[in-house]
């Protein structure tokens, strides 16, 4: 079943160590890396993830919802805090598919709460986001591991033995 992610940019943003420090220096590279980050996750466990930036403090600025891969990014109009947008993205979706939400807004959390979705934490996304790369190594040395068996490893001794008997006595 599909599932939706909306994330509250600038809160995670604020909330991981990293990308806060990177904030300081760089508010764009900051959405760059948090970008980056989630792009990875889609389609997995995700099928979209929406991820919303206030710009309700920019004068005469207008809703936008851009492409960024297989994210959608949206910015919020001029007086329209990423708060409401996603609690009425939350509310869209509802019924229609699972949503979550993450966030370390508590306020944000609750709203969101009330239209079904599950919350999660600043933390919680991080540790999942973690979790996902693991899972994903593991997978990939496994593979790797197992591009290196050849087709005779799995057969009985005798047989391997008949096999190579056979590969020393074949002429050129």
């Amino acid at each position: 079943m599909s599932r939706v992610l909306l994330v509250d940019g600038y809160n995670i943003i604020s909330s991981w160590p990293e990308l806060a420090a990177l904030k300081k220096e760089n508010l764009g590279a900051a959405r760059d890396k948090l970008l980056e980050v989630l792009q990875e996750y889609v389609p997995n466990p995700w099928s979209y993830i929406i991820v919303v930036f206030d710009a309700h403090q920019v004068p005469g600025g207008k809703e936008v919802i851009l492409s960024h891969g297989p994210l959608r990014v949206a910015y919020t109009g001029e007086g329209q805090t990423a708060d409401s947008f996603i609690e009425r993205l939350a509310a869209d979706f509802s019924g229609r598919m699972p949503v979550d939400v993450a966030t370390s807004d508590w306020e944000e959390q609750r709203s969101v709460l009330m239209h079904g979705a599950v919350r999660l934490s600043a933390r919680e996304l991080a540790e999942r986001i973690r979790a996902e790369k693991e899972m994903f190594r593991d997978s990939y040395a496994r593979i790797k591991q197992d591009r290196r068996r050849r087709l005779g490893d799995d057969l009985p001794p005798e047989q391997r033995e008949r096999l190579e008997t056979m590969r020393r006595q074949k002429k050129p």
